[in-house]
């Protein structure tokens, strides 16, 4: 079953050049999704903790281990 791994590569390549590219989308969704605590609270953030740049570095983690596991031969059946 050769396809399974070129599945895998395949969505993390995908899944990371999604959140590359659409960095500030998905940082804007997270923050609109996420209820904002009330400034009195002990637990309290004035930024979201999934910012842009979060997005990226996952992104980015993603894309290099999908070329990673092509380099390595790792879809070659």
């Amino acid at each position: 079953m050769w396809w399974s791994p070129v599945a895998v590569v395949l969505l993390m390549l995908g899944t990371g050049l999604v959140f590359v590219v659409r960095r500030d989308a998905l940082a804007k969704a997270y923050a609109h999704r996420v209820n904002s605590l009330p400034t009195e609270h002990p637990q309290y953030r004035t930024t979201p903790f999934a910012t842009a740049r979060l997005f990226v570095v996952v992104g980015v983690v993603s894309v290099v281990g999908g070329i990673g596991a092509i380099l390595l031969g790792l879809v070659t059946p």
